[in-house]
């Protein structure tokens, strides 16, 4: 009688470990896929939100003439003007996109917000349109490159 007692014991003591040892494997697999989510969230966030917000700010512009690329200070910025002293300045440094809203005469790209962090950027103007590229992908806004 007292050797199935201890048997008993030490199956369900056996079938318990098993239940904790599976639980824990669950939440860790979970927690990797769950991490893995994440990053590739954010991933794709890096890409797309720096390119619907410059392409809301092209559908907020009068028309395409408002709407330029320019260099300012070395700088590669998209220009749009939103009235006739002041402009929106959009561009990337550091690993990051700015906004500045300045009087166009009183330009400091030292004082713009800081929107989005970005890994790779660049701005290039053709004849007809301006191409955004975030990483590999684009997005081609009317405009063009301003003299």
């Amino acid at each position: 009688m007292k050797k199935n007692y201890v048997v008993e014991i030490l199956f369900t003591l056996l079938l318990f470990m098993i239940f904790v040892i599976g639980s824990f494997l669950i939440v860790v697999y979970t927690a990797n896929v769950y991490e893995n989510m994440n990053r590739q969230n954010k991933e794709v966030n890096n890409v797309r939100l720096p390119l619907s917000y410059i392409s809301k700010k092209y559908m907020q512009s009068y028309n395409d003439d408002s709407f330029y690329l320019t260099t300012i200070d070395g700088i590669d910025c998209i220009a749009i003007e939103e009235d006739m002293d002041n402009i929106t300045l959009l561009f990337y440094r550091d690993h990051y996109l700015y906004e500045l809203l300045c009087n166009r005469n009183n330009i400091d790209l030292n004082v713009a917000y800081r929107l989005f962090e970005v890994s790779d950027m660049a701005f290039y103007a053709y004849d007809d349109h301006i191409e955004v590229k975030v990483n590999n992908d684009s997005i081609y806004l009317g405009g063009k490159k301003h003299e």
